[in-house]
This record gives C-alpha cells, sequence and structure tokens, in this order.
C-alpha cells in the first residue's frame, strides 16, 4: 500500500496517481488494487462489495464505471497510457483537496480530504479523456500515514 507523510503535497499524490493509471494502463491489477487501502465504504458507488479486488477493479473500468456490463453493450473499456497529448487534459481536471471532507466509517476508520481524477481510456476511436473519473478520499492511519481509499469510478 503507498503510504503518504501527513505533509504530503498535492504534487506528490498526483506523482502517485500518475504510477497508479500507469499500473492500469499495463493491465498490472493487482499491483493497482495493492497500491490502495483495498476497502470499499459502504455506499461509495461502483459496487456493493466491500473491498476491491483485480476481477472488480478491471470490471469497473472495462464496464464505464459498472461492476457488470451494459445489456446490448459489447464494447469493454481499458485505461490508456497519459501520453504527452492527454496529460494537459488530466491535468486540467485533476482536483486534490486534502481538507474538503471528513467521515468516520462503519469500522472506525477515519477518512479525509477528496481527489477527483477523469480517466484516460481506449475506447471508440482510440484513447482519449473521458467522464469516467476515479474518485477517493484519505485514509488516515494511526502512525499519522495516509492512504488513498478508492471510493468509486463512476460518471461524473
Amino acid at each position: 500500500m503507498r503510504l503518504f507523510s501527513p505533509g504530503a503535497t498535492k504534487a506528490e499524490v498526483r506523482s502517485a496517481l500518475l504510477e497508479w493509471l500507469d499500473m492500469l494502463a499495463s493491465n498490472r491489477f493487482v499491483e493497482a488494487v495493492d497500491f490502495l487501502s483495498p476497502e470499499i465504504p459502504q455506499g461509495s458507488g461502483s459496487t456493493n462489495e466491500v473491498t476491491w479486488t483485480p476481477t472488480l477493479l478491471e470490471s469497473v473500468i472495462a464496464n464505464y464505471g459498472l461492476e457488470q456490463p451494459i445489456e446490448a453493450g459489447d464494447w469493454r473499456y481499458r485505461v490508456a497510457p497519459l501520453t504527452d497529448d492527454l496529460l494537459p487534459a488530466f491535468e486540467k481536471h485533476l482536483d486534490i483537496d486534502f481538507d474538503m471532507w471528513e467521515a468516520v466509517t462503519v469500522d472506525g476508520s477515519r477518512l479525509a480530504g477528496a481527489i477527483h481524477a477523469d480517466m484516460p481510456l481506449i475506447y471508440g476511436d482510440g484513447p482519449g479523456m473521458s467522464d469516467c473519473t476515479a474518485r477517493f478520499m484519505f485514509k488516515h492511519h494511526a502512525d499519522g500515514q495516509m492512504s488513498l481509499v478508492l471510493l468509486d469510478i463512476h460518471v461524473l
């Protein structure tokens, strides 16, 4: 699990998100799940499951934010590498806020902040930025460090 110090900067978080997206673009879903705090806060969106698995993460991406394919939908989306052409659009819509929200989960974990990152996907005529957004919060650990909790991936 990728940990951040209490004084983490937006640049550090941005760099970590780029690393995570690269894992997804390379179909390294096991690593991508291991990068995160695995729990899915109840009612957060994409699924009713309680933890992310590589299969679940791949399925939610492939089905444009849904766990199951849309009926009559045979297209499967994939994360595109963030090339120099796509990076400016990614940066434009990336939102990292350390203080926006604070919540306590059923198990007593403290979550705070908000991150919205539009996903670069391969679909239609090729790779491009999508309106399918990965939403994260920071999980605070007892030692003061933080990890990323993926709330969901959905169309915003």
